[in-house]
């Protein structure tokens, strides 16, 4: 019974962390193909005052015309904290820049 323990123990601890065995460089060289930088920079309004902030995040082409997929919460005006503050947040992009991962 006590062996059976163990190499159920064993099985459950060995097994996941054979798992975690992953070839990232083999990863990231496919990854990379498909891996763009998006540098966004926006003019955000409260009120009457306005200033520009900038936001650079992860993107993925997904289509072969270079459809981007990114996460677009930066200029999303449906912004949660407008309704906390009871005020209108309004965001504006001004410039959406794709790079590739080898800086094309």
């Amino acid at each position: 019974m006590k062996v059976i323990r163990f190499l159920l123990v064993l099985f459950f601890i060995a097994f996941p962390i054979m798992g975690q065995n992953f070839n990232f460089t083999k990863i990231n060289k496919g990854a990379s193909e498909y891996t763009v930088t998006v540098n966004i920079k926006i003019e955000v309004s409260l009120g009457m005052q306005t200033t520009e902030a900038q936001n650079r995040s992860i993107g993925t082409i997904v289509s072969p015309d270079g459809l981007v997929m990114f996460d677009g919460f930066p200029i999303d005006n449906d912004n949660p904290y407008s309704m906390i503050a009871g005020m209108q947040i309004n965001t504006e992009p001004k410039s959406i820049e794709i790079t590739m991962s080898d800086g094309t």
